[in-house]
This record gives C-alpha cells, sequence and structure tokens, in this order.
C-alpha cells in the first residue's frame, strides 16, 4: 500500500521525469513542434535558414534547460528535506522563482499560458497541502499563495509575448 508521502514523492518524481523527456525531445529534435507551428503561424519549411538555425538553437537551449531542472526535481523529490536546494534568500522567494522558472519551461513547451497557469496554480496548492502528510516537511498556506503568484506570473508574462509576437508578425507582412 503507497503511503501519503510515498504518493507526494512519485508526483514530484514524475513530474520531475515528464520535464527531463520533454527536454531530451528538444535536445534531439531536427525541427520545432507543430504547437509551435500553431503560435508562429509558419510552417517550419518556410522559415528562412537563419530563422531555422535560430529557432533550433533556442529551442535545444531550452531541452537542456528543462532536462536539467527535470532531473534536479527528481533528485529533490527522492532525497531528504535536508538535501533540497535553497537560495539563501528565503522559502517565499524559492517557491516563487521555482515554480516561475517551471511555468515558462511548461509554456515554452506547451504556449497555452492560460490553461498551463491556471493547471499549475492547482497543481502547486495541492502539492502544498499534500505535504502536511509527510512526516519530515509541512505544509503552510503563504508558501502555496507565493508559488501560484510565481506561476501566475510566469503565464501572464507569456501571454504578453504571445500576443505582442502575433501582432507584430501581422504588422510586419501588412508592411511587407
Amino acid at each position: 500500500m503507497i503511503t501519503i508521502s510515498g504518493f507526494v514523492v512519485t508526483l514530484y518524481s514524475l513530474i520531475g521525469l515528464g520535464l527531463a523527456a520533454q527536454g531530451l525531445r528538444y535536445l534531439i529534435a531536427s525541427q520545432f513542434m507543430h504547437y509551435h507551428q500553431d503560435v508562429i503561424r509558419e510552417r517550419w519549411g518556410d522559415l528562412q535558414p537563419g530563422e531555422r538555425r535560430l529557432m533550433l538553437g533556442l529551442l535545444k537551449g531550452f531541452g537542456a534547460g528543462m532536462f536539467c531542472l527535470g532531473l534536479t526535481i527528481v533528485f529533490v523529490a527522492l532525497g531528504p528535506a535536508k538535501w533540497a536546494p535553497r537560495s539563501g534568500f528565503g522559502w517565499e522567494i524559492d517557491h516563487f522563482v521555482g515554480y516561475f522558472v517551471i511555468t515558462l519551461m511548461f509554456c515554452l513547451a506547451w504556449p497555452r499560458p492560460l490553461i498551463v497557469g491556471g493547471a499549475l496554480v492547482v497543481f502547486a496548492a495541492s502539492l502544498e497541502a499534500l505535504q502536511a502528510l509527510t512526516p519530515d516537511r509541512s505544509s503552510y498556506y503563504m508558501a502555496a499563495v507565493y508559488s501560484a503568484a510565481g506561476v501566475l506570473a510566469a503565464a501572464l508574462i507569456t501571454e504578453l509575448f504571445i500576443r505582442a509576437s502575433r501582432r507584430f508578425c501581422s504588422k510586419q507582412r501588412i508592411g511587407a
């Protein structure tokens, strides 16, 4: 029978492995994904060679970051609470920045920031609540608030950039 703490560790590990797998997928990709095509509204074959190199470089860079972040999450999930990396700026900054970065990674993998943000806010609150059931961690509602704030900030900034790039690209095409 699985315990609640075992469930939390499993959940963290699955997310870490998912991020690592998506990062690896980006690292070995030879072109961008179909959902990236939906966002920029151009097919891979229609891009100029310089644009392809740039997109592939960004994809591989984000893939490396996602891969490393995923492995770090698995390490933190499976290791004791004392081994969890801390920034030294306080748990508030750790939660905000951690969820901000994770949300950006998810939004780069699936550019639907409002959906990703909503799902990650629920996820962050759920994980914080589940920590009350583990022996070496504690749950605190303000930690969930800081986590949700990091998710929302990243999701809204990503949505702003997506809308701005669409507007810029449409104006550029009209002027061309």
